[in-house]
């Protein structure tokens, strides 16, 4: 009797509904440049945005999209080439309005001719009308509950200047040490059960675990222990699956980096499986092809590391072009790498491709830049070689190509391949036979947080989902 009466209060908190209010403090892998969901791609811009903005559709727990802001129960035409979409009712913004038809046209319009805009290519045209939503479609494309999945495609709308949105959290503060979002009380699914987040950025490793440490911070991507101290709570990790690429931009200002082979000697110079090592927190696996093997059936023979067969391509290359030779007169070929300084991996990551590099006869200089101005010069093309990542905005075989042969600057075949659910093999084939990008590896997140947190997971490339966060209270 005794024994059951010990043991009744854990068993009684095990059932009580999850509470609501408190505050958490977490780390963001980089500092966002812009939080338009039209123009995510940074990890910590598709996180950001996916708590601001709502999509049309969303995934479920077993990756299928289900209807978000709009009602259950559409359907394409007969040809496959029109969807009329009806919105929710009551959908309020974070300022108040209720979110209308012609506002979501609007954004998905405004999407159409993003920088994102390859995923929804297929689309020739939305119209409002009253409070439905006509999509127009090129072609008959059943991949477009999940185009609209993507936080790209999320629903913005301007005021005052800036984009708001109708999710789960509304911004309060951004600067440059980090994003402070509050709960939407007022959302359409139910508020959130956190009354806020602070997101922080850290410069070193060290200082994120050691605010873990002392509870200062409720998650940490880089482990749970400074110097062998262990943190005053009890943790619980969540890990999520190898997705995003992280790879080599190589630029074609000089003629022999525009050869195929010179980005080959690249990808056989490097010790990739090393890389991956540093480039994540979490899985890593080298990359056989642009896509995770998780999301991509096709199963191509990995470039194996070999720098002899590096060094007698670039000779091969030297013979052809004069220009190497002279811009290699000292004995060395020497080049700058481009390296977003707010993500602290991948500034570990370029010290190993400096050593790499190095071991075939290419002299690599850091070029380390602060995000926005990295973000300006990767899409301007002002570089030797830069080191970037591709976030699959779905994870979905087809769209995470499409979002590889954007990153490489094939727009038509992104665009191409995002609506297209035959896209994969042949697409992955070729893009690892021409290189236009060097991928290196693919990595992602694990995340060690505070046991305290409930209903903690990771899903996509390793988004938190923190709209089903709660803080357990105390019994």
């Amino acid at each position: 009797m005794l024994a059951a009466l010990l043991l009744a209060p854990a068993v009684a908190l095990a059932y009580l509904p999850a509470p609501y209010g408190g505050v958490v403090t977490a780390p963001l892998p980089d500092l966002p440049v812009s939080l338009d969901p039209a123009e995510a791609h940074r990890e910590s811009e598709i996180q950001v945005a996916s708590l601001l903005f709502d999509t049309l559709y969303r995934l479920d727990a077993a990756g299928r999209p289900e209807p978000h802001l709009v009602e259950p129960g559409a359907a394409p035409s007969k040809d496959g080439k029109v969807w009329t979409l009806r919105l929710r009712r009551g959908v309020t913004l974070h300022n108040g309005q209720v979110l209308a038809a012609a506002q979501v046209a609007l954004s998905l319009n405004r999407a159409r001719r993003s920088g994102q805009g390859h995923l929804l290519a297929v689309v020739q045209s939305v119209v409002a009308e009253g409070e439905q939503l006509v999509l127009q479609l090129r072609r008959p494309s059943p991949e477009l509950p999940w185009l609209l999945s993507a936080p790209a495609t999320a629903i913005a709308v301007k005021h005052e200047g800036r984009w708001i949105g109708s999710g789960p959290f509304r911004l309060k503060r951004w600067s440059a040490s980090g994003i402070d979002v509050v709960a939407h009380r007022a959302h359409f699914a139910g508020r959130p059960y956190l009354d806020q987040i602070r997101f922080k950025v850290f410069e070193r490793p060290s200082a994120e675990v050691a605010s873990f440490q002392v509870g200062t911070l409720q998650l940490s991507f880089h482990g749970t222990s400074v110097f062998g101290s262990q943190p005053r709570h009890a943790v619980a990790t969540a890990e999520a699956p190898p997705m995003t690429l992280v790879y080599l931009a190589v630029s074609r200002a000089r003629p022999y980096m525009a050869d195929r082979r010179f980005r080959l000697a690249l990808l056989k110079g490097i010790d990739r499986s090393r890389l991956g090592r540093l480039a994540a927190t979490g899985q890593h696996e080298v990359a056989a092809s642009p896509v995770c093997r998780r999301l991509l059936k096709t199963r191509l023979s990995t470039v194996a590391f070999d720098r002899s067969e590096a060094n007698r391509l670039l000779g091969q290359l030297t013979s052809r072009y004069p220009r190497l030779t002279s811009d290699a007169a000292s004995g060395r070929l020497r080049l700058s790498l481009l390296v977003d300084e707010s993500r602290v991996e991948d500034r570990i990551v370029a010290g190993q491709l400096v050593a790499d590099l190095d071991r075939i006869g290419i002299a690599v200089t850091i070029d380390a830049q602060p995000a926005t101005l990295y973000d300006q010069r990767l899409r301007a093309g002002r570089y030797d070689l830069a080191l970037a990542r591709v976030m699959p905005q779905v994870p979905r075989g087809a769209t995470a190509l499409a979002g590889v042969l954007a990153a490489a600057g094939q727009r038509d075949a992104a665009k191409s391949c995002a609506s297209s659910r035959r896209c994969g093999d042949r697409q992955a084939r070729k893009l690892m036979l021409d290189l236009p990008l060097v991928p290196l590896v693919h990595t992602s997140a694990r995340v060690a947080y505070d046991a305290r947190l409930g209903q903690l997971r990771l899903e996509g490339g390793g988004l938190v989902r923190y709209a089903d966060i709660y803080l357990r209270k105390a019994p």
